[in-house]
């Protein structure tokens, strides 16, 4: 969702006017920001809009903020995005300053090389994580609209073990890689962790194209990462 300059200092002004508190509201088909009470126990931490918002309005995004917190959207953010069926849009706000309102759940696609890393879906931000990278690389290369997982920062330190659990959902099986791995093939590594909490998927020549934490995406040497690989898996499911 491509955010005008209005609309941007608008989100951010009601940010600022509703901090300590979550500010929220919606986007309507006009273009006009209209912010909304935010019906939650905890303001602070949450937000909920008014039960009647989609009766009463005709929305085509959702914005909020989050409160002395990174602007990376949480599980529940995601998991509502996907509900609404409407791009969210996000920003954080703290005593002294604002971030920038991004966008995500919509078609736009970053560019696939030096997107800077941050935790979950692509957005607006041309941001995003290793997941969402190659989510972006099977739309773009291969026509393949890979699901969308809500998933929480850091959720390899919290019990879960996404990729071993969802891989099969999405279309993968586990291969024995003999050689040069076949196009579209994912690598996925265990970093600094006890589950697989990162994936790479092979490109051409040798190459595969991955985003790590704290650094921008890009094509490397995939035999560079030879000992980190635990197990290949390949996209067999036919749409």
């Amino acid at each position: 969702m491509k955010l005008t300059e209005n609309q941007i200092n608008k989100i951010k002004e009601y940010a600022r006017f509703d901090y300590p508190n979550e500010t929220c509201g919606i986007i309507n088909s006009e273009g006009k920001v209209i912010r909304l009470k935010n019906i939650a126990e905890d303001t602070e931490t949450h937000f909920i809009l008014p039960h009647n918002t989609f009766i009463s309005h005709d929305v085509v995004g959702i914005f909020h903020s989050h409160c002395n917190k990174a602007n990376d959207m949480t599980e529940q953010d995601m998991q509502s995005q996907i509900a609404t069926s409407v791009p969210w849009i996000l920003c954080a706000c703290f005593p002294d300053t604002i971030t920038e309102p991004f966008s995500w759940g919509d078609d736009y696609i970053p560019p696939l090389i030096g997107r800077e890393f941050r935790h979950g879906a692509s957005g607006s931000d041309d941001k995003g994580d290793c997941y969402a990278l190659i989510k972006d690389w099977y739309f773009l290369e291969k026509g393949v609209k890979l699901p969308v997982y809500p998933r929480s920062n850091f959720w390899w330190d919290n019990g879960k073990d996404l990729y071993s659990d969802f891989f099969g959902s999405a279309g993968f099986e586990e291969v024995d890689v003999k050689g040069i791995p076949q196009i579209g093939d994912v690598a996925l590594m265990k970093i600094r962790s006890k589950v697989e909490n990162h994936a790479a998927v092979f490109v051409e020549d040798q190459f595969f194209l991955h985003h790590l934490y704290n650094r921008l995406s890009r094509r490397e040497p995939a035999a560079r990462w030879n000992r980190m690989i635990s197990r290949w898996v390949r996209y067999v499911k036919k749409d």
